[in-house]
């Protein structure tokens, strides 16, 4: 709910902002003398805002994986697929389940916790921009192909 509201909200104050530089840059006067209206330039501008932004937000995700090459894993074909599967279950179920609802009410992840993804989760050297790691750091290997 939260989410919607900050939605609606910035949209509306990107109208409101647009509203007033065409008043502080006496642009609807001009159209005014001109027979225009600023009502309906505005509706449209917030017609084609929440729109686009819509549109970006349907897009986003799909380009975020095709650019990072990503493949989502929603039912395990390969053996190496599922020991990733499982392995991320047990690491969330032990380190992340106990946190969740504590995280998720005072909106704070605890350091430790994030640590031990960083440690666990992304392959040395990659930084912060892995969104799924190609190798998962446990002490269980990976089962070797045939």
């Amino acid at each position: 709910m939260k989410r919607i509201v900050l939605y609606l909200a910035t949209n509306f104050a990107i109208v409101l902002m647009l509203s007033f530089v065409a008043r502080l840059l006496g642009l609807d006067q001009w159209m005014t003398q001109r027979g225009m209206q600023m009502g309906p330039l505005l509706a449209m501008a917030a017609l084609m805002g929440f729109g686009g932004s819509f549109i970006s937000l349907a897009m986003s995700k799909w380009i975020a994986k095709r650019t990072m090459g990503l493949t989502v894993i929603g039912d395990p074909r390969t053996e190496e697929e599922r020991w990733l599967v499982e392995t991320v279950r047990r690491f969330a179920e032990k380190n992340l389940r106990n946190v969740y609802r504590e995280a998720e009410e005072s909106k704070h992840v605890p350091q430790n916790v994030v640590q031990m993804g960083w440690e666990r989760l992304v392959p040395p050297g990659h930084g912060d921009w892995v969104m799924v790691p190609s190798v998962l750091k446990t002490t269980a290997e990976p089962p070797q192909p045939g």
